[in-house]
Formats: structure tokens, sequence, C-alpha cells
């Protein structure tokens, strides 16, 4: 359910496939061309689709509280660091800012981080709104972008954030409107921001789902592109599709199973966006 790369090798975390109640990470084999040397959690951890490969280790939550850490190749502290309570809304996924080597990841609406070399973890931010459910992280520049929405309201919005941890309240704010951020990625300096306006076929509007990428032109977010579709949505609805993400070569993939006008089948399908979009 979750993939990084450490030390050229490929890793995935998922369940345990002998004991479907606890995780295991999960080494590619090259050679045998499947998935090997199985390193289980142990007892019923049961791990989210967070995987980050930083400072030598590889980071990922379990049991919706907890901070693993994994040093192959058959290392694990499965209670690393505790983020303060079970996760009530959902994660962020996990980056390593290129400024200071720390790794950030977000739950709720609290950003917790790890030093430079893996050793300890702390909570770093806690937005103001009790109500805010960050979804996706990105380094911009000195800063963090922060996406999220109000999970009483549905409004979404964009913040930055210095990473000085004593900041409180964020005054750099963008209001994304009612169509839940999935996806915020910073590219070459310009900042996309990816949405979903979800089916409401059975309101009086009769609408469908549309899928909605829209950039930061100068402080106003902007609509881009405009994809409606048939269905849009992922094994485990739009909480499913957070943190399906990918940055590589500066280009930006995102998956999601998509079924557009015509079609008889919702696919899935992997989406790219690069700087001019």
């Amino acid at each position: 359910i979750g993939f990084d790369v450490l030390n050229d090798s490929l890793y995935g975390v998922g369940t345990d496939h002998a004991t479907p109640t606890t995780g295991a990470i999960y080494k590619w084999s090259v050679s045998g061309f499947d998935w090997e040397d199985k390193q289980s959690l142990g007892g019923t951890l049961v791990p989210t689709s967070m995987l980050q490969a930083h400072a030598g280790y590889l980071f990922g939550i379990q049991n919706s509280r907890y901070l693993y850490r994994f040093s192959p190749p058959s290392t694990f502290s499965t209670t690393f660091y505790d983020t303060g309570g079970a996760i009530a809304n959902g994660f962020a996924d996990a980056i390593t800012h290129s400024k200071d080597g720390i790794m950030y990841f977000g739950t709720d609406n609290k950003i917790h981080k790890v030093d430079s070399t893996g050793a300890a973890g702390s909570l770093a931010l806690t937005l103001p709104n009790a109500n805010y459910r960050i979804t996706s992280l990105c380094e911009h520049g000195n800063f963090i972008s922060i996406v999220g929405y109000d999970v009483k309201t549905g409004e979404s919005s964009a913040l930055l954030w210095d990473r000085d941890t004593s900041v409180v309240d964020l005054t750099e704010s963008y209001g994304l409107g009612r169509d839940t951020v999935l996806h915020n990625i910073s590219i070459l300096g310009q900042l996309f921001f990816i949405q979903l306006r979800e089916n409401s076929t059975a309101s009086s509007f009769a609408e469908k789902p549309v899928l909605v990428i829209k950039y930061l032109n100068g402080n106003i977010p902007t609509t881009l592109y405009e994809f409606p579709v048939v269905a849009c949505s992922s094994a485990n609805g739009v909480n499913g599709m957070i943190g399906a993400k990918y940055t590589s070569i500066d280009r930006f993939y995102f998956t999601a199973k998509v079924q557009f006008d015509g079609e008889s089948a919702a696919r899935n399908i992997c989406f790219a966006l690069d700087y001019k979009g």
C-alpha cells in the first residue's frame, strides 16, 4: 500500500500475507522479480500507506497513532514516536525538506518532525483550527506548503509555513473552495493543487465528479483544468486518493480510479503534471 526507495532498493509496506492482522515490509528482488525478505511488524500492528525513506531508515505510521522506524534488514522500533493520540481524521505523507534535512508529516491538524539523523521525533506545529485535516505537504522554497480541509465545513485551503516551530498562527493562507484538496506540489517554483469535486448526483443539481487542477497565480489559486468524469475514486474513496502520488524529475504523478464520459467502466489512471501544467 506504500512504497519508497532506500539505498537503491525498493521497499513496500502492506499487510503480512500470512497474518493479515499485522503489517509487514517487503523488499523487491530484481533477480526473482517478486517481493521477498518479509519483515513483519508483529502483533496486531496495522500500517497506513505512509512509507518514507529518511536518514538511512524507513518510517511509517501504525495503528493510527505511532510512527515506526525500520532499519534494514530486520530491525524495527514499532513505537519510535507517539503522535500524541489516535488519528481522528487522517494523515499526510512525509517529506524531507532539503533546506534542513528534517522529515515532516501531518496527522489531523498537526505537523510532526523527525530530526535529520532519524534519532528522535517531536511535534512541530499545531494548527489553530482543530477541525482542519491536513491532506498533503510539499517543499516550496524555504517553506512548506500545507493543504487540507475543514472536516465540518468542507472548505479547502492552502497554507505556507516557514518551518518555525514557534509559529502558532499562519497568516499566508489561500482559499481553495469546497472541492476536496488531495495533493499539492511545487514544480520549479510553481505551486499546483489537485482537488476533487465529489459526486453529488443525489442532489437536486445532479452533478457528477470533477477532477480539478489549480495553480497559484500570484496569490490567487486559479483553475487550470477541470475534468468532468462519470466516477472518480479509489478503493477507499477520497481517503484512498490522498497520498497516492509520486514526484520525479520535475514531474508530478498521481493516481485515481476514473471513468470518463463514454467509457463503460472505471480504470486506474496515472496522471502526470509538469511545471507548465
